[in-house]
This record gives structure tokens, sequence and C-alpha cells, in this order.
């Protein structure tokens, strides 16, 4: 994780009284949710933007 990553989920974690830990894993979460989406768009959003075929982390998009 990057420094300004982990700095992001410092604040928002500051702001809503939680772990950054809680966080990180609740965005882990929903990428696989999201990646077991059955949406036709959702399907088209990982093959062609995302370009990610097997479970990633938040700080993997680019």
């Amino acid at each position: 994780m990057n420094e300004a990553f982990a700095e992001l989920l410092a604040i928002v974690a500051k702001k809503h009284g939680v772990m950054a830990e809680g966080i990180y894993r609740d965005m882990e979460l929903a990428i696989e949710d999201a990646m077991q989406s059955t949406d036709p768009e959702a399907q088209r959003m990982w093959a062609e933007k995302c370009h990610i075929k097997e479970k990633s982390q938040p700080t993997g998009f680019k």
C-alpha cells in the first residue's frame, strides 16, 4: 500500500471513528462482490477498464 493511500484511509477512518484496517477490508469485500456480479455492465467494466482477472486489492486499480 502506498503512503498516499494509507493517509487517505487514516483520514476516512478518523472521520468515521473506525480503524483504517476495517475500511480497507470493507473495500476488499466490495471489490470481491463487484467482481462476482452477473450484471452485464459490471462484467464489461471489469473486462474492459480494469483488466483484472483475479481477486484484487483496493490499491490494485490503475
